[in-house]
């Protein structure tokens, strides 16, 4: 799990680990922010350079589950696992039985 972080303008950069948003946290370095749906994320009170790595995203569609992560060039930040509708294969189904 990583914690968003956010610079002094508000700009997003890599995230992090909750150990150094503790830390960051606890040494005045930054201070909490929770956005408009409610994800936890830590504001730096100072300034730094943007230092973002290129991220890629990878999907991973089957016929159940949907898969989804994203990646970057030192570390995976994200995976995400998502059912797929229903629906479609039971169309499908009734469609090859009327055949």
């Amino acid at each position: 799990m990583r914690v968003p972080v956010m610079d002094t303008h508000r700009t997003p950069l890599m995230p992090t680990t909750p150990v150094r948003a503790r830390q960051l946290l606890k040494q005045g370095r930054a201070k909490p922010y929770w956005n408009k749906i409610g994800i936890f994320c830590i504001i730096l009170t100072y300034d730094v350079q943007p230092d973002n790595q290129p991220l890629v995203v990878g999907i991973d569609p089957g016929s159940s589950f949907e898969g989804w992560s994203v990646v970057g060039t030192q570390e995976t930040v994200l995976n995400g696992m998502s059912e797929t509708p229903k629906h479609v294969k039971k169309a499908v189904d009734v469609r090859r039985t009327m055949r």
